[in-house]
């Protein structure tokens, strides 16, 4: 908008029909010339030229007004200063024009009002009401009048800026604590309570608390009482004050007629907005003790009294101060600043905003701020909410130069005094330099400078300096989540990064921190020693993966960073991150188990008689952690989960027979890998009922049935089936005693006898498992070695797992594998039965140690029971590492890597080498068994 050099006709024309006539020419010239001579000294447009009329049209005595103006010059002056300069104070004048006279009284501007007077002027003020409403609406008139007055001080006194703010402090905190004690009288009268002797307290925090409120602050504060103790029909003090608070947010935000008063937030109380809006002194003590963060401390800092105990105001200042300056910090809080700093730029578009840009007044304050947080606990000099006195502090501390103070100093007063005029202009609560336009203009006009450019080169000026001295003081200060990833070997270093970050600050997706302050110390304490792992870790992606998935379910991780402080416990943690996927998905989201793992109670040593009082997860895990961090090796594994299972389906079969008429009559055979009692984690339970004489319980396949899913859901995660019955899953579940005998005498094909070498005695009728053991092997006295041999022949071809030998190689059905090893020995003990009765359910490498003895055996059968023993433990290594039921070891190098490096071997190429090695032994010993 253009600039005006002197009134429009519009406006001379209004003024002379409000004059009316009375007002000779010679007086009405005069003021004509001295409005115009006064315009030319601001960046004075229509708009403004609007205001000046608006303000003259609606005094109450346009004449008087006039003829004041021409007696007083200075009248005009301030007339012309507030319609160039504030849109939000000419329209106060309009609404109260009996307020002018004030602003024009000398002893007015000049002569600021302190605390006392403050105090005194809202009691004569608020006592001339009877009313809450007009009480309230009392305050809020004064609240106009005297921002009108501060504003003039300010835009036409050009006084300092301390006054200013000052001021403004002083002002909000008299209506702050009048409104406050209003609202607390009104809560005890709805309650019919005349006097209470409970004391509350009432704290200003942020800019109020610095005594640097300027004219759209919003007011931070937090409300305590000393005890929460009972008062009457169920009220407790703590609910009196809530409400109290509450109806002094409604009456100090709510837009009326009369105006309002302040934005009041009491969000940065200790668990911000999801917090009870009060709580007594000890539990916020105790917060700040146990989960006061840095930026609680930087907040702190501000820390001043509104209204209620002074006594417990001091209480509290007392603790505080404590907390706010510590001696030390497990977490420096330069770090802390320089990510709160970087949030807040991150939601700041504006270039222009002169609080978040960059070498703007927020890198001011939070250069002062950490400059207190670290040496307030020994300089107790430098403690102090007030930004300009802080920096003069520092100075006389020497953690300021004089430079720096000086350039600090400077573009703070030059800050916020542009920040108060955007604020003046309209009454918005912004920050932001215009680009463009007549702000622009009357802005560069009012601090004096001839263009525009000057302007903006005293801002870029003032931002250079801010920018130097702000990072030399926090540059020192780097993050080092970012630099640890380049010097770790990670795939996805982008996920490494957000999975450290929730680590250490509870960040998730978007990007909201959700830990406390206590709980970052504690990870702080174990970060480097998680580098340090993570640094010598074949897979640290899995294993930051897996720290951070069980991080996300605990209720309090700083619980488990505390316990992993324990450096020995902490390394057990990781290597199961690490090498057992098995583990980790078995009780990452299980709470029990989970707290079983905090108890370390899954590391003591496993009593054979303890077993019957583990869970089937709970054992599992005990032998998976045991397992993967080296307690216990592959042949405990196998002997005591085939143990635990055996005791747990004699415990359910015994339970369930009770009572029942087939008590004494049946028969639980295990065979497959329980029968041999070589189970792994992930093996599946394979059983055979058997009951004598069938016929006589008409019930018994539904009860067996029901016994069947009983031992299945105790079992489980284990798959438990009886397909190996004869006949497979088209026939009975429960079988005859006589009719299974008879079927293993003369029905059971070789596949079936070489399975039943594995049948071991779980639970029944002893007498009934050896008659069927006697039977067998009778049968095996009939069998022709030639028919034997091929009938085995053909069925491990059908095995035979597809692909070379190479690093994908199946452990269990590749050529030289498990199941070559089982063939030979099935092969060797069914056309040597006399060894059947020794072996039968005793495994392969007892079965091996046994035939050994047999001198007419040509092959190796202690090399081969070694061979056993190492693909056993390869085996079980990769089910644990990667939680498969296949066989088959992975092809991908860093998978293959870290199962070398878990089976102690120098590296996968060795692995492989000596995998290989074992293969080929094994197919020879295959081919000198079935092919001569």
């Amino acid at each position: 908008m253009q600039r005006l050099k002197k009134l429009s006709k519009d406006f001379i024309h209004k003024l002379t029909d409000f004059s009316g006539g009375t007002l000779d020419s010679d007086k009405f010239e005069k003021i004509i010339q001295l409005v115009e001579s006064e315009i030319k000294l601001h960046y004075f447009t229509s708009s403004s030229e609007s205001n000046l009329l608006r303000i003259i049209e609606n005094q109450f005595d346009r004449i008087f007004f006039l003829k004041e103006c021409i007696k007083y010059p200075h009248h005009i002056e301030v007339l012309v200063n507030i319609a160039t300069n504030s849109n939000y104070l000419s329209d106060i004048l309009v609404r109260n024009p009996e307020y002018f006279f004030i602003i024009t009284n000398p002893d007015k501007l000049r002569n600021p009002l302190n605390d006392k007077d403050y105090e005194k002027l809202i009691y004569e003020t608020v006592n001339r009401f009877k009313t809450f409403e007009g009480k309230v609406n009392a305050l809020r008139n004064l609240k106009r009048r005297e921002f009108l007055r501060i504003g003039v001080t300010d835009i036409y006194v050009n006084e300092k800026l301390e006054r200013v703010t000052y001021e403004l402090s002083l002002l909000a905190k008299a209506i702050t604590s009048a409104l406050f004690y209003l609202c607390y009288q009104e809560i005890l009268s709805k309650y019919k309570i005349e006097k209470l002797s409970n004391k509350y307290c009432l704290i200003a925090l942020g800019k109020l608390g610095g005594g640097e409120l300027n004219y759209s602050s919003d007011i931070d504060l937090i409300a305590f009482t000393d005890k929460n103790t009972f008062i009457k029909n169920k009220i407790y003090f703590n609910q009196i004050l809530t409400e109290t608070v509450q109806l002094f947010i409604e009456q100090a935000s709510s837009i009326t007629p009369k105006g309002f008063l302040y934005r009041v937030d009491f969000r940065l109380r200790p668990d911000g907005r999801n917090a009870p809006l009060c709580a007594s002194f000890n539990q916020y003590l105790h917060y700040y003790e146990m989960r006061g963060e840095n930026w609680e401390r930087q907040m702190l800092i501000k820390c001043s009294f509104i209204c209620g105990s002074s006594s417990l105001y001091k209480k509290f200042f007392s603790f505080v101060g404590k907390f706010t300056y510590p001696s030390s910090f497990r977490v420096s809080p330069l770090v802390q600043i320089k990510k709160l700093k970087a949030n807040i730029e991150k939601s700041v578009s504006a270039e222009t905003d002169i609080k978040t840009l960059p070498g703007g007044l927020r890198d001011i304050e939070f250069s002062v701020q950490a400059l207190q947080l670290l040496n307030g606990g020994r300089i107790p000099h430098i403690r102090t909410g007030n930004t300009l006195n802080a920096i003069k502090f520092l100075q006389e501390c020497n953690l300021l130069s004089d430079n720096e103070s000086k350039s600090f100093t400077e573009a703070y007063i030059f800050y916020r005094k542009v920040e108060h005029y955007l604020q003046l202009m309209n009454n918005a609560q912004t920050h932001t330099i215009p680009e463009s336009g007549e702000l622009l203009y009357k802005l560069g006009r009012y601090f004096g400078f001839n263009t525009i450019d000057k302007f903006q080169d005293t801002v870029e000026v003032h931002r250079k300096k801010v920018s130097e001295i702000y990072k030399s003081i926090t540059g020192e200060a780097e993050d080092t989540t970012i630099t640890f990833l380049t010097d770790i070997n990670f795939t996805d270093k982008k996920r490494a990064h957000n999975n450290f970050e929730f680590l250490q600050y509870g960040k998730g997706i978007l990007a909201a921190k959700k830990f406390d302050a206590l709980t970052i110390s504690s990870f702080e304490i174990i970060s480097s020693t998680l580098i340090n792992y993570l640094k010598n870790s074949p897979a640290p992606d899995q294993v930051l993966d897996n720290f951070a998935r069980i991080i996300k379910t605990a209720q309090f991780p700083g619980i488990w960073y505390k316990e992993f402080a324990d450096f020995n416990y902490f390394q057990l943690f990781l290597r199961t991150c690490e090498y057992s996927q098995y583990t980790i998905n078995l009780f990452a989201e299980d709470k029990y188990l989970r707290d079983l793992f905090l108890s370390r109670k899954c590391f003591k040593k496993i009593d054979k008689t303890s077993i019957p009082d583990f869970s089937t997860k709970e054992f599992l895990f005990t032998l998976s952690i045991q397992y993967t961090t080296g307690l216990i090796n592959t042949e405990f594994v196998n002997s005591y989960l085939s143990g635990f299972i055996l005791n747990k389906i004699k415990g359910i079969s015994d339970t369930f027979s009770t009572n029942k008429k087939w008590q004494n009559d049946f028969l639980i055979i295990g065979l497959g890998s329980f029968g041999a009692k070589e189970l792994t984690f992930t093996s599946d339970i394979d059983l055979i009922f058997v009951v004598n004489g069938l016929n006589k319980y008409p019930q018994v396949q539904n009860e067996f049935q029901e016994l069947l899913s009983e031992i299945k859901k105790v079992l489980s995660p284990f798959e438990v089936d009886c397909r190996l019955r004869p006949e497979g899953k088209s026939s009975y579940l429960v079988w005859d005693q006589h009719t299974y005998s008879e079927y293993l005498k003369s029905r059971a094909r070789v596949w079936e006898l070489q399975a039943f070498l594995k049948a071991s005695y779980v639970n029944g009728n002893i007498n009934q498992y050896n008659s069927l053991t006697k039977g067998f092997i009778s049968r095996l006295k009939s069998l022709d070695t030639f028919f034997v041999k091929k009938e085995m022949m053909e069925m491990r071809k059908k095995l035979s797992a597809s692909g070379p030998i190479s690093s994908a190689a199946d452990i269990k059905k590749s050529t030289g594998g498990l199941t070559d090893i089982e063939f030979i020995v099935s092969y060797l003990l069914l056309t040597n039965y006399n060894y059947v009765k020794k072996c039968i359910g005793a495994g392969t490498q007892k079965s091996v140690n046994t035939l050994s003895l047999d001198k007419q055996i040509k092959i190796n059968l202690n090399k081969m029971a070694e061979y056993f023993r190492t693909l056993k433990n390869i085996e079980l290594a990769n089910k644990i590492l990667f939680d498969t039921r296949s066989s088959r070891i992975p092809a991908d190098e860093i998978k293959l890597k870290k199962l070398s490096l878990f089976l102690d071997y120098k590296d996968h190429k060795s692995f492989l080498n000596e995998l290989n090695n074992v293969l080929v032994k094994n197919a020879k010993f295959y081919f000198e068994v079935f092919n001569n």
